[in-house]
């Protein structure tokens, strides 16, 4: 695995938001939309898109909830 550190992620008016409820160790995982502001201390992140200089663009963020 590799790190890739950045300084700051953009978010567009275009980016899609998405929240995964992940049981059993993945086993069970169901996909709903979601909101920026559902971000939290304990969820995962996982971003998607592109840089643009030191910037990151998301398209799409998913936002990773362990049960």
């Amino acid at each position: 695995p590799y790190t890739t550190l950045f300084r700051s992620v953009r978010c567009l008016d275009s980016t899609v938001f998405m929240r995964w409820t992940i049981k059993g160790g993945g086993e069970d995982i169901k996909e709903e939309e979601a909101a920026f502001s559902e971000l939290q201390d304990g969820t995962g992140l996982e971003a998607q898109g592109y840089f643009d200089g030191d910037e990151f663009i998301a398209e799409k963020v998913i936002i990773e909830v362990y049960e």
